[in-house]
């Protein structure tokens, strides 16, 4: 029987907030502490490695099951589609020259690229993808990319393959950061820098899925990968390669959180908090709507002195998610309910010991921002 896992739901919440708090904090329409700026993507690097892991545990139970391409498609456009579309016909046919936030040259700035994912390899540098509101739509298609690639892989091939597939990305991606800004391409956004938070994650879902470990292992394995990743992110420092390791570190690092959010009491009972699983609930909504709700309110609300930001980032705070929450409501969970109409196979997977953990999961979790 599958199992919801909230404390999944609560690592959402947490990455979310990471980036909601984080760019309410660093950029202008907000507070404006700049020297904030390395806050926001670490939310990032947490929904990948997230991500990576719920998708590929989903292909894994499905993975001799009919209808494997079109039910898992199927899906993901349901999650990602709508609420997506209609941030672009927001900005591109309404708001467009009505807000200075949400002005661009819709000449150079194509939606047509936004619509098909494209948009962080048509234009290589974060700056050319226009408006904030926008521009952080990157990590939206570096997830569509992944699911381009990955389930025509994990239909192919033996699972046991898998994991050495899984390797090459967590490799090529500090070689890929390294070479691509010679070529004047932004590693932030590029899918060859960024798939090895997904790889990683990819990576522990297979090892569970296939070992299924006990609780004790889980946290053994948990507190390795964390010091390892802290090790790691500090002799990247060190040595100046933070730029080439640091990001693949960093998603070890929340790797061995989310492992521990499996088996540890303490890091479930806090992760299960209701307010934190509601507001992983609406991150997708949150993530999509906090930039374009930040940008008008800063045009309905001007000002630099400090009262002025302050009061203002409270307001773009509630008003996230107040509208966040509508989106959930009244299009996004109604819209889901279709994804009845394709459901996914029950795990495949031989029996389980009773001491391991339980991580099939239902559509609660499987959501992405």
């Amino acid at each position: 029987m599958k199992k919801h896992l909230p404390q999944l739901d609560g690592l959402r919440g947490i990455a979310v907030l990471i980036v909601l708090l984080g760019h309410v904090a660093v950029f202008a329409v907000g507070l404006g502490i700049s020297r904030l700026g390395p806050l926001p993507p670490l939310g990032v690097d947490l929904f990948f490695v997230l991500s990576g892991f719920l998708i590929t545990n989903v292909l894994l139970e499905a993975q001799n099951a009919q209808h494997y391409y079109l039910n898992f498609y199927a899906r993901r456009a349901l999650r990602i589609w709508p609420l997506y579309t209609i941030l672009l016909v927001c900005i591109f046919g309404i708001a467009n020259r009505r807000n200075a936030y949400l002005t661009f040259d819709d000449a150079k700035i194509r939606w047509q690229y936004f619509a098909l994912f494209v948009q962080n390899i048509v234009y290589p540098k974060p700056a050319l993808l226009g408006p904030l509101a926008l521009a952080v739509t990157w990590s939206v298609a570096v997830e569509e990319q992944f699911y381009f690639i990955w389930p025509v892989l994990v239909r192919s091939l033996p699972r046991k393959r898998l994991g050495w597939i899984l390797l090459v990305p967590v490799i090529a991606a500090p070689i890929a950061r390294y070479w691509l800004p010679a070529l004047g391409v932004d590693p932030y956004i590029n899918p060859l820098c960024r798939f090895d938070g997904m790889a990683i994650g990819g990576l522990a879902a297979l090892w569970i899925f296939i070992r299924r470990p006990t609780d004790a292992v889980l946290n053994r394995a948990a507190l390795w990968i964390m010091l390892v990743a802290v090790a790691g992110i500090a002799g990247a420092s060190t040595f100046r390669l933070e730029k080439l390791l640091g990001k693949t570190f960093i998603s070890a690092a929340f790797c061995g959180l989310l492992i521990a959010a499996l088996s540890s009491k303490p890091v479930i009972s806090i992760l299960s908090r209701a307010w934190l699983r509601y507001i992983g609930k609406i991150s997708y909504g949150i993530y999509l709507i906090h930039l374009p709700t930040a940008a008008l309110i800063a045009a309905l609300l001007p000002g630099d002195q400090w009262p002025a930001r302050a009061g203002r980032a409270c307001i773009i705070l509630i008003a996230t998610v107040v509208l966040a929450t509508i989106s959930w409501y009244l299009v996004e969970s109604p819209i889901l309910r279709l994804k009845r109409f394709f459901a996914i196979a029950e795990p495949q997977a031989p029996a389980r010991s009773k001491t391991a953990p339980t991580l099939a999961m239902d559509d609660s979790v499987r959501q992405t921002a």
